[in-house]
């Protein structure tokens, strides 16, 4: 881009005039471009129309406003367009020295370079920061201390904006009546404009963006009041485009982004073809409106914001062709100036003495924007539709706005280029650019950090993939922490690449990741080829981290981590290695250390690379207060005894399984039910037994356990809080038991052929003792016998029951001891305890209370013998074990074998070549002249002899890696391709530890290329 000093940028008048060119090409974009503004001046006198800047000619002088009325001399040495680059000392200026010297690079000579460098080094060193030339103040002295060799230090002030690559500066003003009436017969009114124009080196769209800032400051004339104010006052980026031939053009507009552009009307273009190229697309997007008082908002400001203001957006563009329809406005003369205050409102500018608006030719409705469509798409309002295609000027226009005496306005343009595969394709990469261009500027130059990416593990399985970016928890939470400029963490992309190095326009998008799953993918299917994962196939994947702004004034929202790339070889394991699970299988349950808790610990591997064998601890914690305990399910942590370390901390009971990090497997544990298991003869005729007796007969069918009715367990669910069995022994011994009358006094004391025991743990403790039973729905006789009680069949006859049992295990506390507790066989005997235990037990055995262990459990007496069970039976009530605090599990996982020396044994027989026979080519090659066959299930050390039936040795192969595979490429020693035919490959090979596995011969044959399309 060209730059003048009198306000005038992309005109260069040793080139024709054409100033400005996208990359260097040889053909121009622009012919020239200014800055017009309008509007009324309220000054005391006349109320006038003011209209300014630059078009055709230029309504600006070069220089500053020293003080109101008066300018600098433009013949003054230190008025002049000051530019600098940061690497002027250093970098390579053979371009720079061509362009402003305009001569060819080849042409350039070591002076002329020098000559450049002295250039900058001046601006450098005399960078006019008191007229208002940005700079960086590096040092906290006021005013501007360089360096005075140029340098760029952390220590000297700098020149510059933005952090910019290369800034350009330079400072007009409308004092000059007779400049001013050069343009459209305008009155000066004491405007001074600064300009800032800068740019990055870059290989992104950043790299093919000019920044243009524009301070316009009303310091006035010299009889300019203190309380003037220009009102209704407009800015517009005016601009002359030319496509490479001026004759052939088109302009559009882009609402949505403040942008207009001007585009090749055809394919080809005369001035591009000479380069060759394709025609470029030249935009200007308004960045930074004129700002506006707005109570509670916030504008763009200086590389920076201000509270209590607004940033007008584009308020309308319009386009000149230089037909009667849209002509350019008249320069020199009132009506021009009538015109163009007509077209920076947004009318027609002509008859300037009317307001026209627009119509948009598709819809047939009034607009400020014209040529709002897609040209792309051919869509909605193009250009092409009213007017053919010929020169065009475009004008984006910005307004109304107030500006008083001694205020500043500031509005900030992109200047942005773009090439496509044609000449319409190039709208979307400038457009792309705008967007890169955009939203730096939103975050006021200072750029989102760059996006951190995950540490992946691929893990290489039997037609298998897995790809793990969970075990560097550190690099995780670096990616899923990630905030910069409003830019959070949003998910994972994945892609699989046809080859490493491939472009993204050819990856095969995995499906969306879920992100509320682990951060850990298993792959199948070859989604490049449309088939499942093959052995010894190398796949490429991509993964990217992808960050969102929710703020909408961002043209991407959503920004992207450089991929991290990965190739992967899927397989089964190497030789000597021995995976003791598949994905998915289940760990043994983990079994109690400390504690008898019943909690359901599942273990499942999800990687089965990983396991290694150590000891892993579940340690149960409950809550000491017992209010809390009601609600708060235990929780565990998990331990790894083996190494001391605690992976896992404070993880509720009943909650999803849990991922061990880099330990490949899942952990969960459940509460164990409450309540009731089941009932079980545990003894038989003094014998161990494990029968279930609950409503189904004993073995022997001589009993079973129902409750009332059609019962299920919970029908003799006792109201016990204690998790320990209770057992009724039917042992040859008796004991008391009460039998319930309509009051305590009346209820009896029977004698039954049984004892009743509460046995188990209860934390460290163990419990084993005798506790008494109570006997309800009884006849008036005082023995325990069956009868016909409940509506119940077996084997299609009624069954007869025992009167129903009540296994009463708790106690009642009186002063520092307690009574109904152990049984006491001399009950009946101790006339005090004997009443305080009999009102103990008929007023708990009477009602389902939580004194019960089992509550009115019925024993049918199948085989009509009078005895309930016989001697030598145990029948146990087994309850759900609960957890306790300091319960501990633990389980053990097989370790993976690394060096297992049968295995690897075994394992080479399979070891194999393919493809074969080699027809010509094969899938994997990524090119036709790169060519080969894979051997594969290799150990460490192999050493590969290829033998042609001559028996010469034409190519031998050494191995010594961890990898299973050895390729081939079908050349021999000399590095020529071998003639077809069959080949032997002889295979010596060893595993790690240098242990002989044997010899192994295969058969290979090879078609060369033209003898298998022969074959075809």
């Amino acid at each position: 881009m060209w730059a003048n000093g009198d306000g005038v940028l992309g005109y260069n008048a040793a080139a024709g005039g054409l100033g400005v060119r996208y990359r260097g090409d040889a053909a121009a974009l622009v012919a020239r471009e200014g800055l017009i503004w309008g509007g009324i001046v309220r000054d005391g006198r006349d109320d006038q129309l003011l209209l300014g800047g630059q078009s055709y000619v230029s309504g600006t002088s070069p220089g500053a406003i020293v003080r109101p009325g008066v300018a600098e001399n433009p013949s003054n040495d230190d008025v002049r367009i000051y530019r600098v680059r940061r690497d002027w000392a250093t970098g390579d200026l053979t371009h720079d020295a061509a362009v402003t010297f305009g001569i060819p690079e080849v042409l350039v000579t070591p002076a002329d370079i020098a000559r450049l460098r002295e250039l900058y080094r001046a601006d450098w060193r005399d960078w006019p920061w008191e007229k208002g030339a940005p700079y960086y103040d590096r040092d906290g002295v006021p005013g501007y201390q360089p360096d005075p060799d140029g340098g760029a230090d952390s220590l000297t002030d700098e020149p510059g904006l933005a952090e910019a690559d290369q800034v350009l500066w330079f400072v007009a003003n409308d004092l000059d009546s007779t400049v001013t009436e050069s343009l459209y017969n305008g009155r000066s009114a004491g405007l001074e404009m600064q300009v800032t124009c800068w740019a990055y080196d870059r290989a992104d769209g950043i790299g093919d963006v000019v920044y243009q800032r524009y301070r316009l400051i009303y310091k006035g004339t010299a009889f300019t009041p203190a309380a003037a104010y220009i009102q209704s006052m407009y800015l517009a980026k005016w601009v002359d485009a030319d496509i490479g031939n001026y004759t052939d053009d088109y302009a559009g507009y882009d609402a949505a982004g403040d942008l207009m552009y001007a585009y090749n009307a055809d394919p080809t273009d005369l001035e591009f073809d000479k380069v060759p190229a394709v025609p470029a697309v030249v935009g200007y997007a308004l960045l930074q409106g004129p700002r506006v008082p707005a109570s509670g908002r916030e504008a763009y400001w200086n590389i920076g914001s201000v509270d209590g203001y607004r940033n007008l957006r584009a308020s309308s563009f319009t386009y000149f062709d230089g037909s009667v329809r849209n002509s350019d406005a008249n320069l020199s003369n009132f009506r021009g100036a009538g015109e163009m205050w007509n077209i920076l409102r947004g009318y027609e500018g002509t008859p300037f003495t009317r307001q026209d608006c627009y119509i948009d030719p598709i819809t047939n409705e009034c607009t400020k924007f014209e040529l709002t469509g897609d040209p792309e798409n051919f869509s909605g309002w193009v250009d092409g539709i009213v007017l053919g295609k010929s020169d065009r000027r475009i004008l984006l226009s910005s307004g109304n706005f107030t500006i008083t005496r001694g205020d500043t306005q500031e509005v900030v343009f992109a200047l942005v280029g773009g090439r496509g595969a044609d000449n319409r394709g190039g709208i979307t990469d400038m457009k792309n650019h705008f967007g890169a261009a955009k939203d730096l500027f939103l975050t006021n130059f200072d750029p989102p950090a760059a996006i951190p990416h995950p540490t992946v593990r691929p893990v290489e399985l039997d037609r298998k993939i897995i790809l793990d970016w969970e075990s560097d928890q550190a690099a995780l939470a670096a990616v899923e922490s990630y905030e910069s400029r409003g830019f959070r963490f949003e998910d994972y992309e994945i892609y699989q690449m046809p080859a490493l190095d491939s472009p993204e326009k050819d990856w095969v998008a995995l499906p969306a990741f879920d992100i509320l799953k682990p951060r850990f993918i298993s792959v199948t299917a070859d989604r490049i080829r449309g088939r499942d994962l093959v052995n010894g196939q190398k796949y490429y994947f991509a993964l990217r981290t992808r960050m969102y702004n929710p703020n909408g004034s961002f043209v991407n929202q959503r920004i992207r981590s450089t991929p991290v790339r990965l190739t992967v070889t899927p397989h089964a394991p190497n030789p000597g290695v021995v995976y003791p699970y598949a994905p998915g299988d289940q760990i043994s349950d983990a079994y109690n250390l400390v504690g008898n808790n019943e909690a359901k610990v599942t273990v499942r591997i999800y990687d089965p690379s990983r396991p290694d064998g150590h000891i892993y601890k579940m340690l149960f914690h409950r809550s000491p207060n017992q209010l809390v305990d009601l609600y708060l399910r235990p929780w565990w942590d998990l331990i790894d005894s083996t190494s001391g370390d605690t992976l896992i901390k404070g993880v509720s009971t009943d909650s999803a399984a849990i991922r061990v990090i880099g330990r490949g497997f899942t952990v969960e544990a459940l509460s164990p039910l409450y309540g009731l298991r089941g009932v079980y003869q545990r003894e038989y005729n003094g014998l161990p037994d494990s029968a279930l007796v609950f409503n189904q007969p004993n073995p022997a069918v001589e009993y079973m356990v129902v409750g009332a009715g059609s019962s299920y367990l919970d029908t003799i669910l006792g109201g016990n809080a204690l998790d320990v069995d209770v057992e009724l022994r039917f042992h040859g011994d008796s004991s008391w038991a009460l039998m319930i009358g309509p009051t305590a006094p009346s209820s009896r004391w029977v004698r039954v052929p049984y004892t009743a025991w509460q046995i188990g743990k209860i934390g460290p403790d163990s419990i084993n003792r005798q506790i008494y039973t109570v006997i309800s729905g009884q006849g008036s006789d005082s023995l325990w016998r069956p009868t016909i009680l409940l509506d119940r069949e077996y084997d299609g006859e009624t069954i007869e029951t025992f009167y129903p049992v009540t296994i009463v295990s708790d106690s009642q506390k009186l002063g520092t001891g307690s009574i109904a507790g152990t049984y006491n066989d001399n009950v009946q005997a101790d006339s005090t305890e004997n009443v305080r235990t009999r009102g103990f037990l008929w007023v708990n055995g009477g009602t389902y209370s939580i004194k019960n262990a089992v509550w009115k459990v019925y024993i049918a007496d199948l085989d009509h013998d009078g005895e309930a069970a016989p001697i030598g039976t145990t029948i146990r009530f087994e309850r759900f074990k609960f957890i306790r605090n300091g319960d501990e599990k633990i389980f053990i996982p097989s370790a993976v074998a690394t060096s297992d020396y049968a295995a690897a044994k075994l394992a080479v027989e399979e070891v194999n070549v393919f493809p074969n026979p080699y027809y010509g080519f094969n899938a994997a090659e990524v090119d036709r002249f790169s060519h080969f066959v894979t051997f594969s299930h290799l150990p460490r050390t192999a050493v590969i002899r290829i033998v042609n039936l001559a028996g010469d040795v034409v190519r031998t192969i050494a191995k010594d890696d961890d990898s299973q595979f050895a390729t081939w490429d079908l050349n021999n020693h000399n590095g020529l391709p071998v003639g077809g035919g069959l080949y032997l490959a002889l295979i010596e090979m060893k595993d790690g530890a240098g242990r002989d596995l044997g010899n192994r011969t295969l058969k290979l044959m090879v078609v060369p290329e033209k003898q298998s399309i022969q074959l075809r």
